[in-house]
């Protein structure tokens, strides 16, 4: 696992991304104003990491999803398809997936740590 991703609510952002940060303690990473993401900068000798998201609909609350790492994301897409999970969206960066019962996650072409 390389992150909890928190889905936010465009009318939400600038609220949660403060209250994130200071009810972590940890340095929100410097915001533009176009990209939909923020990164709260872990302590070193944490393994996970918490990145915010700018939804484009609205949703009445905050939710969030866990962000798998890997090398090789086509195998390991295919390796979760196996085990009962179905891509829903495929980007250049991530593909997303949904659990057996439903439930989003993201296997992200970032480096494993």
């Amino acid at each position: 696992m390389d992150q909890v991703c928190l889905d936010v609510p465009a009318s939400r952002w600038d609220d949660e991304c403060r209250f994130w940060a200071d009810l972590t303690g940890w340095e929100l990473t410097d915001h533009d104003p176009d990209d939909e993401f923020r990164r709260l900068v872990r302590p070193e000798g944490l393994a996970v990491q918490v990145l915010l998201q700018r939804l484009d609909d609205e949703q009445p609350v905050v939710t969030g999803h866990v962000d798998l790492a890997a090398d090789d994301v086509d195998a390991e897409v295919e390796r979760h398809g196996v085990l009962g999970a179905r891509e829903v969206r495929r980007t250049p960066h991530w593909v997303t997936l949904l659990d057996p019962v439903g439930r989003a996650y993201c296997v992200t072409r970032r480096k494993p740590a």
